[in-house]
């Protein structure tokens, strides 16, 4: 089965970004601007094995603050991505993913580098992506606080008419 595992920061002041989010990422019918810590991942791991990796990697973490600030762009064979750019000064969020990944094992691989980011926008145009960047960049605010206090694992899955949904397997609350 396909699992991500992801945060949805809360945001102060979203309204711009999840209006840009809304009209140019596809994925906005099914899930709200986050952040993946493992991006999707095929695994056959029982749910009670992923609670056990929550809760040993999870245990240690507490809410925190973030800042979401800058947008970028990343141009890809398949896609094209419009990011806001994630300022996590204790690098939390990588010790997270890195934490994940390597206790996941063969189960999840990360393919590069990771980067926290909200992908606020996707096309499979490298045009359309830079243009959608240089509007939404005068509509943004300099930066926005955001909070993180919850972790997701999710599944994804295709509905009758083969569209992507998620479906809720566990959440961990950070104290």
């Amino acid at each position: 089965m396909k699992r991500v595992i992801f945060v949805e920061p809360q945001i102060e002041n979203p309204e711009t970004i999840i209006d840009i989010f809304k009209k140019h990422n596809p994925d906005s019918s099914f899930v709200n601007p986050h952040i993946c810590l493992v991006f999707p991942f095929e695994s056959d791991l029982e749910t009670r094995a992923l609670e056990l990796i929550f809760n040993d990697v999870f245990s240690n973490y507490c809410s925190f603050s973030i800042q979401l600030s800058g947008l970028s762009v990343s141009c890809e064979k398949r896609n094209n991505f419009l990011f806001l750019n994630v300022i996590d000064e204790q690098n939390i969020l990588k010790q997270m993913s890195s934490e994940l990944y390597s206790r996941l094992g063969d189960n999840a691989k990360l393919k590069g580098q990771y980067t926290p980011h909200i992908t606020i926008g996707k096309n499979e145009s490298a045009e359309v992506i830079n243009q959608i960047f240089e509007t939404s960049q005068s509509s943004l605010q300099s930066s926005y606080n955001a909070t993180i206090s919850t972790v997701y694992c999710k599944k994804l899955v295709k509905d009758s008419d083969g569209n992507i949904k998620l479906e809720d397997e566990m959440e961990y609350n950070l104290s």
